[in-house]
């Protein structure tokens, strides 16, 4: 798994303590989803997507998936790789993830409002996925890694945004802190970016790259 690196953790506190300037009461908590349940859980709840598509292509085309030439390198051996898993895993995988909302729900019986990185590190390279490349279930789990904080809130299903509010020292890159609210209360996000946007503006922040 990916860890948080510590200019992005920084960068979190940065955010922590402008959020206590403006009269909010910040407490740490714990994030709900173990981010290695959520990449094993995430990989085999998509069997059940890449193979229908897989059995298509090659009915369509008369040759397995890798040689059809009408998906990419990634998906087509991602698919092939798809076929490996028992189909009780992604039954399994499936009933984890539905239970997310739930997850989520027990933590705004506590909070207003949950706070974590979008990302734990800066700016992930376009070089460091390609579409051309073949799946490698490692490559992945680290990919998926980077989407620990982000992922779960696809299947939670939480208003959610991310908020520049902090900027690399050396990249330049912005560093999103990520606002995530309870089912319904889309309101609260609002007012909530109009106060930061306000407190710490960022429309005129541009990153130059030559």
């Amino acid at each position: 798994m990916v860890d948080v690196s510590p200019e992005v953790k920084l960068a979190q506190e940065n955010t922590a303590k402008l959020l206590e300037g403006l009269g909010h009461t910040v407490v740490e908590g714990s994030w709900p989803v173990n981010a290695e349940e959520f990449a094993s859980a995430y990989t085999a709840f998509f069997r059940g997507r890449a193979l229908p598509l897989k059995k298509a292509v090659e009915a369509m085309s008369g040759v397995p998936v890798s040689e059809a030439g009408l998906l990419t390198n990634f998906f087509s051996t991602f698919s092939e790789f798809a076929a490996t898993i028992e189909p009780e895993k992604a039954k399994q995988a499936e009933k984890f993830l539905d239970t997310f909302p739930t997850l989520f729900e027990k933590s705004f019986k506590q909070f207003d409002m949950l706070l974590a990185p979008v990302c734990p590190v800066i700016g992930p390279k376009l070089s460091d996925f390609s579409p051309d490349d073949a799946f490698d279930i490692g490559t992945f789990t680290e990919t998926l890694g980077q989407l620990k904080f982000t992922g779960p809130i696809n299947f939670a299903g939480n208003p959610a945004m991310s908020v520049p509010l902090n900027w690399g020292a050396d990249s330049g890159m912005p560093i999103g802190s990520h606002f995530i609210a309870a089912l319904g209360a889309d309101k609260m996000l609002y007012e909530m970016a109009y106060e930061l946007e306000e407190a710490r503006p960022w429309k005129d922040k541009w990153l130059h790259i030559r």
